[in-house]
């Protein structure tokens, strides 16, 4: 009997990991438990860094001039420090922001270039009814006034 559990936790071993493991009689129902449940704890934070590594922002800041600065980047702090740095873009470096004010995530680069370019063809009331989540002042902004 024992023999037939080691060789049916081996077969489930193989499917469960895709690898081959030298069972031999010290592989135990535990040892296999807690293999599967220690593949899938890694597995999940692996997706979970892998999907926020992958991610593209939007980002709206507030300049030294009280402008508004729309961008996009992969890294909110790093890029933040270029611009303060004058280093992020022509307009930063000559009005640093002070702060972020708003922020939304994508999963493509497209997807957020797409939302920039929306984004920057508003009115500076239209930003700041999104910035303060304001949706009724955006949406009558969004009126066509022709």
């Amino acid at each position: 009997m024992v023999g037939r559990e080691i060789l049916v936790l081996v077969v489930l071993v193989r499917v469960q990991t895709g690898q081959w493991f030298d069972a031999g009689l010290h592989l135990s129902v535990q040892a296999f438990a807690h293999h599967s449940l220690r593949r899938t704890i890694l597995s999940k934070r692996a997706s979970a860094s892998a999907s926020k590594a992958n991610m593209w922002y939007l980002y709206i800041t507030k300049n030294r001039d009280g402008s508004f600065y729309t961008g996009i980047t992969e890294n909110l702090k790093r890029r933040f420090e270029e611009h303060r740095r004058g280093k992020g873009g022509h307009y930063t470096k000559y009005n640093p922001p002070v702060g972020i004010l708003y922020n939304e995530e994508f999963e493509s680069k497209e997807e957020a270039e797409k939302r920039e370019q929306q984004i920057k063809r508003w009115s500076r009331a239209k930003k700041k009814s999104l910035i303060e989540k304001d949706f009724d002042k955006s949406r009558k902004l969004s009126i066509s006034r022709d």
